[in-house]
């Protein structure tokens, strides 16, 4: 049994948790559910005792396994601390520190149930990158690798924060099948999440929290039509982009972006192979393919931020890759947001910083706005739900309220080329939808180029008029196909 009781926890004068009660029964399966910044998140991290309350006592025999964004936040810290990139192995090879299938073994300390082990690696797609560095995991797989390890680690309680986001379908099918097995043999399981979706069979109780406090605890139906009730997100807010024509600047008649033949390899690993892509200016793309199939490597030759780019057919905004462009040339003309962003946006600044700092596109704010400006950056908080938040640290917000935040922050110069990698990754289902809706409304700005990347064709906005699926290539790596 897991008990909390007058739970509560401050940060300065603020208060996030305040007077919880639950009582978590061995064998349960509990599915915790609230808005973004509602404290799912917190609570979590006290069940799993990475947290300590500041009020209020946690009473627990179980030993807990916990898979979160946060979590993830906190393993990649710890990796740069003890990071040794920059000195060379004794083969004059970079050291890649950790390694997947080290970080997962980390987890138990167990030499007899290899084939157990195996399995969980294989079916989450993990087998082929057990040796990668934990620092060279995209978003995805690093998610699937903190999911190897919960289970590897074959903890009596099990707490999931937002468990399927980032996933592929065939990684997300293989937890889901996980989750329920633990269920049916009687352990306990707390699953949190801010989509309907998400809710496991098996499910015994439904707890819901609205600003810090349990404001419903009961049965699942019950519990589904309290939580429709009390939907959050105020209707009729507009997005306050710019209606300003973002026009060819350079009046030439080609593509905005061109890849003609492009691979990209790591040594013997192969990301890309033979890809070939046109956008123009005004289209609005689907980038879509499993988890590794090398999406975020993509993106990286078209932000600036991959000198794998160098030497091939790549055409930037009219003028070829190398061609003495520098790096903030072109992230000028580009707002982007992504899972990899977010975790390395780690400097203390208040949400109305973060926001600003986009005119910028500068980690943290070091420059002077104007009140126009400032004014923009209000109304993309009133949009996006963070009104009140605007002196608050970013780093004091939940996983879901930094994405917002971070896609505000992509907007805010109403940039050429929008580029949103997995926006509704961490979002509950009223923000999910608000990013959509505000998706389908910028498809509908005829001169705006948008990517819209996802691992799940199912969480796409209305009015995306071409797709890129990548997909295995013969001989190794990934492609592009056409749709």
């Amino acid at each position: 049994m897991v008990k909390l009781e007058g739970i509560g926890f401050r940060e300065g004068r603020k208060v996030l948790l305040d007077g919880i009660d639950l009582t978590i029964s061995p064998g349960e399966c509990l599915f915790i559910t609230g808005n973004n910044g509602s404290g799912k998140t917190l609570l979590g991290n006290i069940l799993a005792g990475v947290l300590s309350p500041t009020a209020g006592t946690v009473t627990s025999e179980s030993r807990p396994a916990h898979v979160s964004f946060e979590r993830q936040e906190a393993v990649m810290a710890e990796e740069r601390l003890r990071d040794e990139s920059r000195f060379l192995d004794g083969n004059g090879a970079e050291n890649p520190g950790r390694s997947l299938e080290e970080w997962v073994r980390e987890g138990r300390n167990c030499s007899e149930e290899e084939d157990y082990l195996r399995e969980i690696l294989s079916k989450l797609g993990l087998e082929r990158l057990k040796e990668r560095g934990l620092r060279y995991l995209s978003t995805g797989e690093f998610r699937k690798t903190m999911t190897a390890r919960a289970l590897w680690e074959k903890a009596d309680f099990m707490i999931f924060d937002d468990p399927y986001d980032g996933l592929d379908r065939q990684a997300a099918a293989f937890l889901k099948e996980m989750i329920h097995l633990f269920i049916q043999e009687g352990n306990t399981v707390a699953l949190l999440s801010g989509k309907k979706e998400d809710i496991p069979e098996g499910t015994d109780r439904m707890v819901i929290l609205d600003k810090g406090q349990i404001v419903f605890s009961g049965s699942l139906d019950e519990g589904l039509s309290f939580h429709d009730a009390s939907r959050s997100l105020p209707s009729g807010k507009t997005a306050p982009y710019s209606t300003v024509s973002h026009r060819n600047r350079d009046g030439s008649a080609g593509p905005l972006i061109s890849l003609s033949g492009v691979s990209v390899a790591y040594g013997e690993k192969k990301i890309l192979s033979r890809l070939d892509w046109r956008i123009d200016r005004g289209d609005k793309w689907l980038l879509s393919g499993p988890n590794g199939a090398g999406k975020s490597t993509l993106l990286s030759l078209i932000n600036g931020d991959n000198a794998k780019a160098y030497g091939q057919e790549i055409i930037l905004f009219g003028t070829k890759k190398g061609s003495g462009e520098s790096v903030w040339d072109i992230k000028e003309r580009i707002g982007h947001v992504s899972g990899d962003f977010q975790l390395n946006y780690r400097v203390r600044t208040s949400v109305l910083g973060v926001i600003l700092s986009g005119y910028y596109d500068s980690i943290g704010l070091y420059s002077r706005f104007s009140e126009q400006q400032k004014q923009t950056a209000l109304g993309w908080m009133e949009f996006c739900g963070l009104k009140d938040r605007k002196k608050v640290s970013f780093e004091e917000l939940s996983f879901g309220e930094k994405r917002m935040a971070l896609i505000a922050r992509s907007l805010i110069k109403s940039p050429e080329l929008l580029i949103l990698d997995e926006p509704c990754q961490g979002l509950d289902d009223a923000h999910r939808e608000s990013v959509l809706a505000l998706c389908a409304e910028l498809c509908r700005i005829d001169d705006l180029t948008m990517l819209y990347v996802t691992h799940s064709d199912a969480i796409t906005p209305v009015g995306l008029s071409h797709h890129l699926n990548l997909v295995p290539c013969d001989g190794g790596g990934f492609t592009g196909s056409l749709t």
